[in-house]
C-alpha cells in the first residue's frame, strides 16, 4: 500500500497565526516554556515520556525550534487557537478557545472543535484529522559495527509482549540459536539490538488506538522488524522489506531464520527502513504539524472567529455545552471497554497478561 503520507518538502511553513499549546499543570515544564532559546527535544528523551510530554511539550518544542508563533501554556487562552490534550476540563473554559484536541490512548475527546487522531482507522468526522506522532526523541541507532548478526530480538513498549512469545519453550528455542528476547531498560536505545519486535499482549480492538511508532523506530534504528497484525502497521507498508509480519513464536523463527539464511536480506531490510524513515523524521512530521495547521484547521478557525464577539461567545458556550454530554458519553465508552479488557484478562494500564521484565529475561525463563 502506497504511503500517501509522503512529504518531499520539510521546509517550514508559516502557520498564520499564534498556536497555544496547553498542559494541565507546567510543573516540571517552565523552563521550557519560559526559555529563551528553546530546547532540543532529542536531548531530554527521558522527559519526553508521559503522554501530555510527547504531544504537548514535544509539538511546541519541534514548532517553536523551526521559528512558528508558539507558546506552551497552562490555559486556554480566549479567541486564539489552543492545542491540549483529550480529557480537558470545563473549568479551564476551553470553550472561549478554538479547542484541539489530540487523543489520549482510548479516549477521544468530544469537547473539542477539532480532534487529531493517532490511528487513521479512528477517523469518523469532518472535524478530526490524522497525525502522525513525532520519531523517538533521542533514539539511539544500532551499532553499525554489529554487522548483520542476529543476537538480540528487543521489545521496546509499555504494553506487554505476547504471552507466547514469553514462554520459556519459545525462549529455549531462541536460545538454542544464540539469540536472547532482551527489554532494554532504556525504551530510545537500540545500539545493541539487531531485531525489534513489536508483538503486543491485547486484543484487535485494542491496537486500532494505537499508532504505528514501533515500526518508525525500528526503521529509524536501523533494526528489522517483526511486528504484530496491527493497521497502523499495514497503512504504511510498501513492500516486503518493510517488515515480517508475525504473530506466534514460530512466525518469528521462521522470519528470524530467513534474515540469518538468506544473504543480504538483513542488510536490505536495515537500509530500507532508513529510507522509509525519511518521511517520518522530526522535521516531516513538523511539516504535517504545519500544513495541518496552516491549511484545513485555518479555515474552520477563520468560521469559528466569523461574527461579532459577543454573539460568537454566546455561539460558542452553547455548542460547548452539548458537547459536554457527548464528551461524558465518550468517557463512559472508555470505561465500558476498559471493564470489557479486564473481563477477558487485559489490562493495558497494568502491562497486561505475561508481561516481560527488563532484562535479562532469557536467564529468569530459562533458570
Amino acid at each position: 500500500m502506497n504511503d500517501p503520507e509522503h512529504i518531499p518538502d520539510t521546509s517550514p511553513l508559516r502557520i498564520p497565526f499564534r498556536v497555544n499549546f496547553v498542559m494541565l499543570s507546567l510543573e516540571g515544564w517552565r523552563d521550557v516554556a519560559e526559555a529563551a532559546e528553546c530546547p532540543d527535544p532529542d536531548a531530554m528523551p527521558q522527559r519526553i515520556r508521559p503522554v501530555d510530554a510527547i504531544w504537548i511539550a514535544q509539538s511546541y518544542m519541534r514548532l517553536k525550534r523551526r521559528g512558528q508563533d508558539v507558546r506552551l501554556t497552562d490555559r486556554f487562552v480566549p479567541g486564539e487557537v489552543c492545542v491540549a490534550l483529550g480529557a480537558m476540563r470545563t473549568s479551564r473554559q476551553p470553550f472561549r478557545s478554538f479547542a484541539i484536541a489530540a487523543q489520549t490512548h482510548l479516549f477521544k475527546a468530544r469537547i473539542c472543535d477539532c480532534n487529531i487522531v493517532q490511528n487513521r482507522e479512528l477517523l469518523e468526522r469532518s472535524n478530526e484529522f490524522f497525525m502522525i506522532h513525532w520519531p523517538q526523541p533521542g533514539l539511539i541507532r544500532r551499532d553499525p559495527a554489529r554487522g548483520s548478526r542476529i543476537e538480540r530480538i528487543g521489545y521496546l513498549g509499555d504494553e506487554a509482549l505476547s504471552g507466547q512469545l514469553t514462554d520459556a519453550a519459545f525462549l529455549r528455542q531462541l536460545d538454542k540459536l544464540g539469540m536472547t528476547l532482551v527489554r532494554p531498560e532504556q525504551w530510545y536505545d537500540y545500539h545493541d539490538i539487531d531485531v525489534a519486535l513489536a508483538v503486543r499482549n491485547v486484543p484487535p480492538s485494542y491496537t486500532r488506538f494505537k499508532p504505528p511508532s514501533k515500526l518508525i523506530n525500528a526503521w529509524a534504528a536501523g533494526c528489522p522488524a517483526l511486528v504484530g497484525p496491527e493497521q497502523a502497521f499495514a497503512a504504511l507498508r510498501r513492500s516486503p522489506l518493510d517488515y515480517f509480519q508475525v504473530t506466534s513464536p514460530r512466525d518469528v523463527l521462521a522470519a528470524l531464520n530467513r534474515l540469518r539464511s538468506e544473504p543480504g536480506l538483513y542488510e536490505t531490510m536495515a537500509a530500507n527502513g532508513l529510507e522509509r524513515m525519511r518521511d517520518f523524521t522530526a522535521d516531516a512530521v513538523a511539516r504535517r504539524w504545519e500544513e495541518l495547521l496552516a491549511g484545513p484547521i485555518a479555515a474552520r478557525y477563520r468560521r469559528w472567529l466569523a461574527g461579532p464577539r459577543a454573539w460568537r461567545a454566546a455561539r460558542n458556550a452553547v455548542r460547548f455545552a452539548g458537547r459536554i454530554v457527548q464528551n461524558q458519553r465518550a468517557i463512559r465508552a472508555v470505561e465500558r471497554f476498559n471493564r470489557e479488557l479486564k473481563s477477558t484478562g487485559y489490562d493495558w494500564g497494568k502491562a497486561g497478561g505475561a508481561s516481560m521484565p527488563p532484562e535479562p529475561l532469557a536467564a529468569a525463563a530459562l533458570s
